[in-house]
């Protein structure tokens, strides 16, 4: 899908229901959770299944909100008035059409997302790329992934909520609101936090809200991550000699080193590097000049797992 890498997803129960819970409502999901637990690739698998567009934003510190709803290239704007400046006719009519202010309007991924047909009029008109995907976002809606919102400052949720709210939202250089398109589907919004700054207290109340967790249980947490590894080794790497020691001792390992690093550590490793781990391991393994699985992952492990300053 686009730039990201192939990849497998197994639904859970929980998440099915968030979801289903979240196209009825028109609320967004915000999905909370440790790093590697699934939440980006959570929006990515419903957008497969749903046949849906996925449009992506990836929040930091520096994201505003009108980056998600529009942005106005005003460096592009003052290089067309050098271009003019410089060029031998001066037409005043054909000056200011070349810089009319809707002319270097974009479209962000919200307004793709409520109006695609609206947003690839300004697209064409500001020559913007046009995203992928057209007919099934007609016909079905499209995905929206506001990933990592916890970097942002707090004004981005508040301002969201808005957006979401009104359903609408203003651009100060077009004469009209964008609104959602009559036929096209509502959007299913999914925002996904790390935890690392708490969210504003109205945002959280108008999101429904899925918790990926990871068991707290050892033997819980590995049957998990055995049936996760399953998932998505089986049909590559299934008959590699020592295949599901390889996937129980990965398991065991993590566990250990969760535990030792305690609950308070920002990052222990989770379902990202136990993945990471496996994959590794059954790679240089396949290529039979290292030793056995078994082995390689002896060899391997820390680098995987061991992230933290001792």
């Amino acid at each position: 899908m686009d730039e990201w890498m192939a990849s497998w997803h197994q639904f859970d129960e929980p998440s099915i229901w968030a979801v289903r819970a979240a196209l009825a409502t028109g609320r967004p999901l915000l999905v909370r959770g440790e790093p590697g637990t699934g939440k980006s690739q959570l929006a990515r698998a419903v957008a497969a299944v749903l046949k849906r567009p996925l449009l992506y934003e990836v929040v930091n510190s520096r994201t505003e909100v009108t980056d998600l709803l529009f942005q106005f290239d005003a460096v592009a704007r003052l290089a067309e008035a050098q271009i003019q400046g410089a060029s031998k006719v001066h037409n005043p009519d054909e000056v200011r059409k070349m810089l009319a202010p809707e002319r270097f309007v974009r479209p962000g991924r919200m307004w793709w997302a409520m109006n695609w047909e609206e947003a690839e009029a300004q697209a064409v008109l500001s020559g913007t790329a046009v995203p992928s995907g057209r007919e099934s976002a007609l016909t079905n809606g499209c995905v929206l992934l506001v990933d990592e919102i916890d970097k942002a400052d707090s004004e981005l949720p508040n301002a969201l909520l808005e957006c979401f709210a009104n359903q609408s939202f203003q651009v100060p250089y077009l004469t009209k609101a964008i609104r959602p398109h009559q036929t096209q589907p509502r959007p299913l919004v999914v925002v996904t936090t790390n935890e690392e700054r708490e969210l504003p207290a109205p945002f959280l109340r108008r999101c429904l809200v899925l918790q990926l967790l990871l068991e707290t249980n050892d033997a819980k947490l590995k049957a998990f991550l055995v049936r996760r590894g399953d998932v998505h080794f089986q049909e590559e790497f299934k008959n590699i000699d020592g295949y599901q020691t390889v996937l129980e001792t990965a398991a065991d390992l993590l566990i250990l080193d969760r535990n030792k690093l305690g609950s308070n550590v920002v990052h222990r490793p989770g379902q990202a590097e136990y993945l990471d781990l496996c994959h590794a391991v059954f790679e240089i393994a396949r290529q039979k000049t290292c030793g056995s699985a078994e082995q390689v992952l002896e060899d391997v492990a820390e680098f995987a797992l061991r992230k933290n300053v001792e």
